[in-house]
């Protein structure tokens, strides 16, 4: 699993023509979105939107509170650096080291 979801409180039905393994962040246009399990292709399934996530971030910086992150989908990672990646929400639970490896994150909604 490669995100942990800590918390949610909206699951909304999607569709993929594709296999989604648990635990993966997709997007469903510009909204993330996170699978609570695993996705069939071809059946409709929920999915957690506005949720707070635990994944793993690129090091490097300290991130602040109410840091923007991105989905870099290539490293399957936060990361801060916005072009060609899409924003999935902000830094929550205080500073995250330079150090660290993972970020508690946020979605938008």
């Amino acid at each position: 699993m490669l995100i942990a979801v800590k918390h949610h409180d909206l699951v909304v039905p999607m569709f993929s023509s594709s296999n989604i393994a648990v635990g993966a962040i997709f997007f469903i246009g510009d909204l993330p979105a996170v699978t609570l399990e695993p996705v069939k292709a071809n059946v409709v399934t929920g999915v957690a939107v506005g949720a707070v996530i635990e994944g793993p971030r690129e090091t490097g910086a300290v991130w602040g509170q109410g840091t923007v992150v991105y989905w870099d989908t290539a490293n399957q990672r936060f990361t801060t650096t916005a072009t060609g990646n899409k924003r999935v929400g902000v830094v929550i639970g205080g500073d995250v080291p330079s150090g660290a490896t993972r970020a508690l994150v946020l979605m938008d909604r």
